[in-house]
């Protein structure tokens, strides 16, 4: 946790039904239908989760060293924290946090399996 951000670990973690629900298509657990209301319902509903998450992240995130951009960051105070250990920890914690909405989604896929079995 002390590798990331609070911003960056809420926004990836807000965006865990988006996964699982995209998960759960891929399984064939959910279907889309986009002609019908519910669909269209839940396909806008995970692009403005991911949408929301995303612009918050960049809104609200540690400053961006972009190639494009080098330099220009020199007088945020963000900066002189920032060094390329402190960069590579940042990488390592998305991966991680990643990692850990996949798998938490990946169980709530089994739990559905589960239950769809259990109820047969």
């Amino acid at each position: 946790m002390s590798y990331s951000t609070a911003t960056f670990t809420s926004a990836m973690f807000n965006i865990l039904p988006a996964i699982a629900f995209f998960m759960a298509w891929i399984f064939r657990l959910e279907t889309v239908n986009i002609r019908k209301l519910h669909s269209q319902a839940k396909v806008l509903g995970t692009i403005i989760t991911v949408g929301g998450a995303i612009i918050l992240t960049l809104a609200k995130g540690p400053a961006l060293n972009l190639p494009w951009t080098k330099g220009k960051n020199q007088h945020h105070p963000h900066h002189q924290m920032q060094s390329d250990s402190n960069h590579k920890d940042i990488t390592k914690s998305a991966l991680l946090s990643a990692a850990a909405c996949f798998c938490w989604s990946s169980f709530i896929i089994l739990q559905a399996f589960t239950l769809k079995i259990i109820s047969l």
